[in-house]
């Protein structure tokens, strides 16, 4: 009662007679001399900041959970290419010819026409190095007749002809 006599007018917290926790204002009103007290209680007087509160905490776990649910499944857009780019490199580093496969994701197409790129590459060089062992063969059995036969040939020009005589001695 003191704070109501001492300043002209106020609030402050203040227990109900049932025990209500209550905001009080009050105001003196000069003329007739009566001082207007109102009491609120607090349940009541926060109950807007309390649904508020309730509404921006659903509100915020939706929009987290539509951003979870967003990053999933963005991740998955590009998490798939990528793996189909290891299955693909893998069947590349194995040098057998592939034919290209675009996934979807304009960075990850990049990289599989590389890798297209890289196998036609490397199944070519293959085939050329094929052909060059092929090749190098061939010349080997070929040098290999020529050497029988230049061995046979000298063969037959050191020793002398059977049934002939042996040159004079002077």
């Amino acid at each position: 009662l003191r704070r109501v006599r001492d300043a002209e007018d106020g609030w402050f917290p203040f227990p109900s007679r049932e025990g209500i926790p209550l905001y009080v204002a009050f105001s003196h009103v000069q003329p007739v001399g009566w001082t207007v007290v109102v009491g609120i209680p607090l349940e009541v007087l926060y109950a807007p900041v309390h649904h508020s509160t309730r509404v921006l905490v659903l509100v915020g776990a939706a929009f987290l959970a539509i951003a979870l649910l967003l990053g999933l499944l963005i991740g998955r857009h590009i998490a798939n290419p990528i793996k189909s780019l290891v299955s693909y490199a893998a069947v590349v580093g194995q040098g057998a010819p592939v034919p290209l496969r675009l996934t979807g994701l304009r960075e990850t197409d990049a990289v599989a026409c590389s890798l297209h790129q890289a196998s036609e590459s490397l199944h070519r060089s293959t085939a050329e190095r094929e052909a060059a062992a092929a090749a190098l063969l061939v010349s080997e059995e070929r040098k290999q007749v020529l050497h029988q036969a230049v061995l046979a040939q000298d063969r037959a020009l050191r020793e002398p002809a059977k049934g002939a005589m042996p040159p004079s001695t002077p």
